[in-house]
């Protein structure tokens, strides 16, 4: 249940979290050369820093782990989890107000009366019936099926072609035995052809150019394990 106190308290975290950036921005000045890259990394990749422990973070910026922990408590943190703490509700934050602006349309009210707004709202609602369309069982039924067939061919006409390209080029990425398959291919009927029980077939839709990709992306996300640890 939200009450007065959570939402208080949510508030007070966002507050939080822009004061780090606000404070970064006023010493900046005053920082030494390293330590301003590590302040630029802090408010450009809010997202990286959130998700990424301090070694990756290190990494990216080519100084020693240490220094990004120093540089924490310089500001007053609890050191670098303190910092991850903070970030991530910036991202929330970021998400919160996405999802804010699409609730209310805003999203694409500039481009109202265009053609270019006319097509993306139209996207945006087939996307938004896909997904209401969608249940956790029918997301874990296709990726159980992914995981166990012998290989994965994935199919589409030539108005989605390209979009069964990426998605099988990902999926290879995953496991081994996957084929992308032309519709219109001598070669791609044969190896369908070839095909039984043991393996599975991805078939793209061509009727609308959303409801043709936004599944698929659902099954990498779903397959794909996390980069970093959250």
């Amino acid at each position: 249940m939200v009450t007065r106190s959570t939402v208080e308290q949510a508030r007070a975290k966002t507050a939080e979290s822009a004061n780090v950036i606000e404070e970064l921005r006023r010493r900046y000045d005053l920082l030494t050369h390293s330590q301003k890259r590590i302040a630029e990394y802090i408010v450009d990749q809010a997202q990286a820093v959130a998700f990424s422990t301090v070694d990756q973070m290190a990494a990216q910026l080519g100084v020693n782990p240490s220094t990004i922990v120093r540089f924490c408590y310089r500001l007053g943190l609890n050191g670098f989890p303190d910092l991850q703490e903070r970030m991530r509700q910036v991202v929330r934050g970021q998400l919160s107000r996405a999802d804010e602006q699409v609730e209310a349309g805003a999203t694409g009210a500039h481009l109202q009366g265009t053609t270019y707004g006319e097509s993306l709202a139209h996207d945006l609602r087939n996307l938004q019936r896909t997904i209401m369309g969608l249940t956790v069982d029918d997301l874990n039924r296709a990726v159980d099926q992914l995981v166990a067939a012998r290989r994965v061919c994935v199919v589409a006409g030539f108005s989605a072609y390209s979009l069964s390209h990426y998605f099988g080029m990902v999926l290879s990425r995953l496991r081994p035995d996957v084929h992308i398959l032309a519709a219109d291919e001598g070669v791609s009927k044969v190896r369908l052809a070839e095909t039984n029980a043991l393996d599975c077939l991805v078939a793209l839709p061509v009727a609308t150019v959303t409801l043709s990709w936004v599944y698929p992306a659902l099954l990498v996300q779903v397959l794909t394990p996390p980069l970093t640890p959250m």
